[in-house]
């Protein structure tokens, strides 16, 4: 891309990248997707299935691709048109299936994983250091799960660390046509998640605070702010191109309910506030584990001292308010003590919690401690474009609150920007350190992935198993996925009511309602048909039961 330089900027260390410097940059990342191409192939994580709450997108992927246009189911919390054109491109070729969209999103994973690496070596992070803030991303086991799904968590990351490359060059470089590419890639960052509303407000505030003259022109200021106008216009397209299965204004989670509890949230903003910091601070501090035990020495954790004493003080806040929060590694994230993937807690008999809650207080003890350790380092003055990504972390928190995002799947696009943060501060880090406990999240995220995939694969066999003897898909509950899938996304196969109207087990209606369930275990009241049995390497074994209702005495 020709960069247009209509200004005269300070000279900076990224002003003019030496050929050497570009070709190191692109070889790395020739290395980086080998390195996931290699990956993909040991493992092999595209199960033609859904997984939480893919088959939403897949809907629209399916429709698109069979003539119908481009429209969403209205349980989709946003119309999110790149990911679904995204996973259409793939599928153009073999036909509408999981494991292709499964695979696009791979790609778009190696594609975040690329831009993270120019990112950091754009922020003056050294090419070593950035490697490891690569793999710590690539390794994080919530991002290595979701990487194989197609969820829009991935490509939404995809697209805003182009976009904070983008915005990073065209800071340093005074460049009108690198500021042109941001809005466009914040835009299509807008087109997959919502929470792509924050760069262009963290890109705008960083041009107008730390810009220069360059930065302060108004047209600069409104075209990076340009993609939330792009966003505005697209929530309206979306309204007309949403197809409504059944009221959801009752149901937690949905759109509706989003919209109603935004308003909702504003008077308790302190205490949401207050429980978002908590919980990113927990759950980030497992996330950079590697990174902070990097960082534990005696001068690091002297400054951390202080952070991880303010933290402790929210947490005892918290109780007095009687704010809730979730724990790092909570029973209900994607990544938790006896499952990654978070398929087996959708499924009815959900196992008992794997570890004391004496145990899970320690792992979040722990989070805050390393959350402390990689906040200590942040305490100097930032250049303009360590500040816009700094806004954007703010900015990601601040949503956490608003919109109700206390999960571990949306915490991870915070992750990325403290990595780069910390980095860009150019820390001394203990390389063995990193590499030890970065070996065992990579082992958790492998063998997490193949344990989740001998799970799902049971779990399938079960439905399977139902169609085989006849048994029409209206009458299986298989927990939420399967039948967010078999019902909600076919609503002409979902099962009715005494009055004919159609109602979805584990999405409007609780789940145990017809005829045959699929269970972890045996349930009272239901007789055992069959049983499929599934080996985890990691967490407990079993087998997956399918159930039919006893008859009635």
């Amino acid at each position: 891309m020709s960069a247009g330089m209509t200004e005269a900027g300070p000279a900076t260390a990224g002003a003019q990248r030496a050929p050497l410097a570009v070709a190191v940059s692109l070889h790395d990342c020739m290395w980086i997707v080998l390195c996931g191409a290699l990956v993909a192939v040991a493992l092999w994580p595209f199960q033609d299935t859904p997984f939480i709450d893919d088959w939403v997108y897949a809907w629209s992927v399916e429709h698109l691709l069979a003539g119908d246009g481009l429209r969403i189911l209205d349980w989709s919390s946003h119309p999110n048109f790149a990911h679904v054109l995204w996973g259409a491109l793939f599928c153009l070729p073999l036909g509408f299936s999981f494991v292709v969209l499964r695979f696009s999103t791979w790609v778009a994973a190696l594609l975040a994983l690329c831009g993270f690496y120019l990112l950091l070596r754009e922020l003056g992070v050294k090419r070593r250091e950035a490697l490891f803030g690569v793999a710590l991303l690539g390794l994080n086991p919530v991002f290595f799960m979701l990487s194989a799904t197609f969820m829009t968590d991935v490509p939404f990351l995809a697209a805003s660390l182009w976009a904070s490359y983008a915005l990073v060059v065209a800071l340093e470089r005074r460049s009108d046509g690198w500021l042109v590419a941001f809005a466009v890639l914040a835009s299509v960052a807008s087109a997959v998640r919502v929470v792509a509303v924050v760069p262009p407000i963290a890109a705008a505030l960083t041009l107008f605070l730390q810009g220069g003259a360059w930065g302060r022109r108004p047209a600069r200021i409104v075209l990076a702010a340009s993609p939330l106008a792009f966003l505005a216009l697209l929530l309206l397209w979306g309204e007309s191109h949403t197809v409504h299965v059944v009221d959801l204004s009752s149901v937690i989670g949905s759109p509706i309910f989003r919209r109603l509890y935004l308003a909702k949230s504003l008077p308790l903003l302190p205490a949401l506030t207050l429980k978002a910091v908590l919980c990113a601070a927990a759950s980030l501090g497992i996330a950079v584990l590697p990174l902070s035990a990097a960082l534990a020495r005696r001068r690091t954790v002297l400054r951390a001292l202080p952070i991880f004493g303010l933290l402790l003080a929210l947490v005892a806040l918290a109780a007095l308010m009687h704010v809730t929060w979730p724990a790092a590694l909570d029973s209900t994230f994607t990544w938790t003590y006896g499952e990654l993937g978070a398929t087996q807690s959708l499924v009815a008999g959900k196992p008992s919690p794997l570890v004391p809650a004496a145990i899970g207080g320690g792992v979040t003890l722990l989070g805050l401690l390393s959350s402390a350790l990689v906040l200590g380092v942040l305490r100097r003055r930032l250049r303009a474009p360590e500040s816009f990504v700094a806004w954007s972390l703010a900015g990601q928190v601040g949503l956490l609150a608003i919109l109700w995002l206390f999960y571990d799947r949306y915490l991870l696009a915070l992750l990325p920007l403290l990595v780069a943060l910390v980095l860009s501060a150019r820390p001394q880090l203990h390389r063995a350190a990193f590499t030890t406990v970065l070996a065992a999240f990579a082992l958790l995220s492998v063998v997490g992935v193949r344990d989740h995939l001998a799970y799902n694969a049971a779990l399938w066999q079960g439905v399977t198993l139902l169609r085989e003897q006849g048994v029409p898909d209206s009458d299986i509950d298989a927990g939420y996925v399967v039948d967010g899938w078999l019902h909600f996304a076919r609503p002409e196969e979902a099962p009715r009511d005494i009055d004919g109207n159609a109602f979805f087990p584990w999405l409007t209606a609780p789940g145990g309602l017809l005829p045959y369930q699929i269970a972890n275990e045996p349930l009272p009241g239901w007789q055992i048909v069959d049983s499929v049995p599934f080996e985890r390497w990691l967490g407990r074994s079993g087998s997956i039961y399918v159930l039919a209702r006893a008859a009635e005495p």
